[in-house]
């Protein structure tokens, strides 16, 4: 079976400090394919807004998406008034989406039109957008990344992705997604990490409720492994009863489609 990998970052070691400091070592062994046999596509995401802005990693990003191995989203700068310009560089080399993720850029409420702007603006280009909707950390009471889907899925009608799923708040990304119809739910960590808990159960019920047709695959590599990572999501997709047809379109069906591929 055939997957699609929706998230996922061109790094080799797990290290949160090395997300916003891509280097080009890293960028260019994509170009040697999937680092699984089963995984024919990968949307990578970019944290490092400067990418954008260096002529060799630009080169090799739009090489990349020539070769159809990947597609790319860019996490623009919100603190400073070049976010704009960062998105036409992004769109112009070809990314997909832009991303955002409220724990590591602290969007606290008042940055939250800043990110509205950001989107409206990325939008207009026909880049989707990403919100990335880990659920934890010592700031797990500090930021509220659903408040931020909330937010871009108002004013915008491309899709908006929820990454990692709402992660422990999986019922409440579910509910957003059941009210807004072009928002979708990425499994991406959370599937794999709450593997055996009880908030396994309510992913297998918001997906089984939402629809495959909304919910896509997604692994956090090198965050998480991609063998473990797709074996969970079979094993997941078995336990919980999902036809052939459904497990396919969670694998990489919803994501086809998305990023036109």
């Amino acid at each position: 079976m055939e997957v699609v990998d929706f998230f996922r970052f061109p790094y080799e070691s797990a290290s949160e400090g090395d997300l916003f400091k891509i280097n080009n070592y890293e960028l260019r062994k994509c170009l040697e394919g999937s680092t699984h046999p089963k995984v024919v596509h990968s949307m990578m995401a970019l944290f490092d807004s400067s990418v954008v802005f260096d002529k060799i990693q630009r080169e090799i990003i739009i090489k990349l998406i020539r070769l159809k191995n990947n597609s790319f989203s860019y996490m623009p700068d919100i603190e400073n008034n070049i976010g704009e310009e960062q998105i036409d560089a992004a769109a112009k080399i070809g990314c997909t989406a832009i991303v955002f993720h409220p724990y590591l850029q602290c969007i606290n409420h008042d940055k939250i039109e800043r990110v509205k702007q950001l989107s409206i603006y990325a939008a207009k280009k026909g880049m989707f957008i990403c919100v990335c909707s880990a659920y934890g950390s010592k700031d797990i009471f500090k930021y509220k990344p659903l408040e931020v889907v909330v937010a871009v899925a108002e004013v915008v009608d491309l899709p908006v992705v929820i990454v990692h799923g709402g992660g422990a708040k999986v019922l409440d990304a579910f509910l957003i997604a059941e009210a807004f119809p072009h928002v979708y739910l990425d499994t991406s960590f959370s599937l794999h990490y709450w593997s055996g808990s009880p908030v396994e159960a309510e992913y297998a019920f918001a997906i089984k409720k939402l629809g495959t047709d909304r919910c896509i695959f997604g692994s956090d590599a090198p965050f998480g492994l991609l063998d473990e990572t797709i074996k969970t999501h079979v094993d997941f997709c078995n336990k919980y009863g999902f036809t052939k047809e459904e497990k396919s379109q969670l694998l990489s069906g919803t994501a086809t489609r998305l990023l036109g591929l």
